[in-house]
């Protein structure tokens, strides 16, 4: 790497841990705890095999060592960088450590429960060096992501995380353009600067935590080896919050959603974390109480600024196959509907219809996510026009429908519901969900159907359909009385 790349104007924190004065040091050791203590606890439980308290005891203790003036004296950095150093002393600390020793707790503000949750997602390598610096480097990313949120405006911090930090499958210039509103010229603008700031608040962070500029660097090409920034990205800081993350469940465009545990109520719980739009989807929510419209149970802000909110944990499946039948994929197309329906008699719309944003519940449940908060929509779901009304929604609903049906022999009645469902002008679509489920229910029950005049052949034909089991039985009678006059005349 050029030499240029390189700060060299930050004051080491190793420096400052031997500074007399007591502030200067404790910012140090913010610093350092900051990017430390999670390799730490994580290097007793997987290298070390130590339970969890142990592994809380004895990095509190380092912690703690490292605080006072003068704790960490002999460390020479020509002879290892200060990684190696702080994690041979660990070595130590640990092979001295007794056991059964009276335990006495050190306080301290880390959250050992969250790193303990992540343990049983990773697979650690025998090599006590190498899995030391997986860890290192993941927690120092994680404080520059943090650092680089508080640096940037809230559009480029957003346009970074979704492209670089977090993206969902498919993600493009052109998509991101379109969800913020702005130009794909704008979009490359951002992501630069922004992956330039992220590259300049990384490099300081390794200035502070090393010795001398011979480490410096071998410890930045270490770092910028990695070239996945979501890989070593952590979760969301919900310290101070009732709420332990457990695994990720899913992620897209207006968020990610989290598994986690309400620890005051010993439940498992679904938290949606993002940007301002996740308060504003909570708000809207919190007003629609219906069986499809998962219940929300809480909602706050992160330290970070971004917003979150807790809800239901429903287990199940997103809307991931087609139903099969005509009468099961119009009966499917009703419920998804029903609150849809209800958000629209409250001036809500959705905005964003798709599959991917309808779950089916392992009891049976169709439950509606991710409530008005999209830009524009997905394409293929999106109606053609711009304002965002309850026909906008139904066309989605229609789409959707279509969908259901590719592969049946569709009466021309349901055609007619999907024609006027998909119409590209509003004006000739159903007014609101309402009224589109209520003419697939007319279609389920054999009724006349708002979207298909009738002319007498096809009441002709609707009325025999309803009634083949009354003719049937005629028909049969009729056979019958034939077969028995043949008979009685010979």
């Amino acid at each position: 790497m050029p030499g240029s790349l390189f700060p060299t104007t930050r004051r080491s924190v190793i420096e400052a841990l031997r500074s007399g004065d007591v502030e200067e040091r404790t910012r140090a050791y913010d610093t350092l705890a900051a990017i430390y203590w999670r390799p730490l606890y994580k290097y007793a439980r997987i290298i070390h095999g130590r339970d969890a308290t142990d592994a809380e005891d004895l990095t509190q203790s380092l912690m703690l060592q490292a605080f006072e003036r003068g704790g960490l004296e002999g460390y020479d950095s020509r002879r290892a960088s200060f990684r190696t150093f702080l994690r041979v002393v660990f070595d130590r600390l640990i092979a001295n450590h007794d056991k059964h020793a009276a335990r006495l707790k050190r306080g301290g503000h880390f959250d050992f429960f969250s790193a303990e949750v992540e343990l049983n997602l990773e697979h650690a390598t025998e090599d006590p060096e190498e899995y030391f610096q997986q860890q290192w480097i993941k927690s120092l990313f994680a404080t520059a992501v943090d650092r680089c949120r508080e640096a940037l405006d809230p559009l480029t911090f957003a346009i970074f995380e979704s492209y670089d930090l977090a993206p969902e499958a498919g993600v493009t210039y052109t998509k991101l353009a379109r969800d913020h509103g702005v130009s794909e010229m704008t979009i490359t603008n951002r992501l630069a600067g922004a992956r330039r700031r992220f590259r300049e608040i990384a490099l300081a962070l390794v200035r502070e935590i090393t010795a001398s500029e011979e480490e410096f660097r071998n410890e930045a090409r270490a770092l910028f080896a990695v070239f996945r920034l979501r890989d070593v990205a952590v979760r969301p800081d919900f310290e101070g919050t009732r709420y332990t993350l457990v695994r990720e469940i899913a992620r897209g465009g207006m968020g990610i959603v989290y598994e986690a545990i309400d620890r005051e109520l010993n439940r498992r719980v679904a938290i949606k974390v993002a940007g301002t739009q996740s308060r504003i989807e909570a708000e809207l929510i919190a007003g629609l109480e219906h069986p499809g419209i998962i219940p929300i149970h809480d909602a706050g802000v992160l330290p970070d600024g971004r917003a979150f909110y807790v809800m239901k944990l429903v287990r199940g499946s997103t809307l991931s196959e087609t139903p099969h039948g005509v009468a099961e994929a119009v009966r499917l197309c009703v419920r998804i509907s029903e609150p849809v329906a209800f958000a629209h008699a409250r001036g809500v719309v959705h905005r964003d219809l798709k599959p991917s944003n309808i779950m089916l519940g392992e009891f049976g449940e169709v439950l509606v996510m991710d409530w008005g908060v999209a830009v524009a929509g997905t394409p293929g779901y999106m109606a053609p026009e711009e304002e965002r009304t309850p026909r906008s929604d139904v066309f989605a609903l229609g789409v959707l429908l279509r969908e259901f049906l590719a592969r049946e022999n569709v009466p021309r009645r349901l055609r007619a519901i999907v024609t006027k469902a998909t119409a590209r002008d509003p004006n000739d679509r159903y007014a609101s969900a309402r009224e589109f489920s209520e003419d697939l229910v007319r279609f389920l029950d054999d009724q006349p159907v708002a979207a298909y005049p009738e002319n007498a052949v096809d009441v002709l034909l609707r009325w025999v359909h309803r009634n083949r089991a009354l003719l049937a039985v005629i028909a049969a009678y009729l056979v019958m009385r034939i077969v028995v006059l043949l008979i009685w005349h010979r």
